[in-house]
């Protein structure tokens, strides 16, 4: 579903901006994960610290290897002038999809 979604916007701004979305949601997400497992979540400025800290929350590099895919393109689809194609907000939608079920499963 993701591909399909991101193949109607094309490349360009709007692709950018679903993929910013995305990461919002994947980082929203794995703090949630973070604060319901340990109680905590990462106010550190270095992502990888996240990574980490969302690794141990939910027992393995799945989640984690999500967030970091997610953090990757972070600043192309944020801060950069280059546009994000549609194959790659794709790739950032499922991500943060897969964080998003990650979360609900550990809050339901």
């Amino acid at each position: 579903m993701a591909m399909e979604f991101a193949s109607e916007l094309g490349d360009g701004p709007s692709a950018n901006v679903a993929t910013s979305n995305a990461v919002l949601a994947g980082i929203a997400a794995a703090d949630a994960i973070c604060g319901k497992a340990l109680q905590l979540r990462s106010n550190s400025s270095n992502h990888a610290e996240a990574i980490a800290l969302l690794r141990r929350a939910y027992g393995g590099d799945t989640a984690a290897n999500h967030l970091k895919a997610l953090v990757a393109i972070k600043s192309t689809a944020a801060y950069e002038p280059r546009m994000v194609t549609a194959a790659k907000s794709a790739e950032a939608l499922q991500h943060a999809d897969r964080l998003v079920v990650a979360m609900d499963k550990m809050l339901l």
